[in-house]
């Protein structure tokens, strides 16, 4: 991992939410962590679980193996929204009562283009605005949801690397007052 972290400016592990070894090792290897949440009553259960779980694990490896692991963050975002649905509401609030903390201001609704992109092994980026059958108006606004998700992610980061330069900042200055 130095070496990749040397090499690029986020790398980004995308793993089924589990916590087996796969996931488990890029959660060592993280310093932050985006989950994809929608407002559905088993995927807030399963969440729940989830965090639960994870909280043990690195309680057992600090205890037991003396690994100690943080983040700098953890964002949750709420996906696959079905707006309109009185339900969502329901398990939207619920979720923000559980991660009032962790959850992120964008959301992701349930969009056509997202099923389009997934079947056909892309990302919405990666589909072509003028040939979306979907309508433009629908294309654009399911792009700004996720730019907007990935805009609060970047700040995210970019605030992270902002402390990390006021770190080095602070110990030049120190060392120079002790003349080193």
């Amino acid at each position: 991992m130095p070496d990749l972290r040397n090499r690029y400016d986020v790398i980004v592990f995308d793993t089924p939410p589990s916590l087996a070894y796969l996931a488990t090792n890029c959660f060592l290897s993280a310093d932050g962590i985006v989950v994809p949440l929608p407002p559905e009553t088993l995927d807030y259960a399963s969440s729940v679980a989830f965090f639960r779980q994870f909280a043990d694990l690195f309680q057992s490896l600090a205890s037991e193996r003396e690994v100690c692991k943080s983040f700098a963050f953890v964002k949750i975002f709420l996906s696959k929204v079905r707006q309109g649905i009185p339900s969502t509401k329901i398990v939207s609030s619920w979720i923000q009562g559980t991660y009032p903390e962790l959850l992120g201001r964008a959301e992701l609704f349930e969009s056509n283009v997202v099923k389009k992109s997934t079947t056909e092994f892309k990302t919405i980026y990666d589909l072509d605005s003028h040939t979306y059958e979907g309508g433009a108006a629908l294309f654009n606004r399911t792009i700004d949801a996720f730019d907007d998700m990935v805009n609060e992610i970047e700040e995210q980061i970019e605030g992270l690397w902002m402390e990390g330069l006021e770190k080095q900042e602070f110990n030049l200055v120190q060392e120079q007052a002790n003349g080193q």
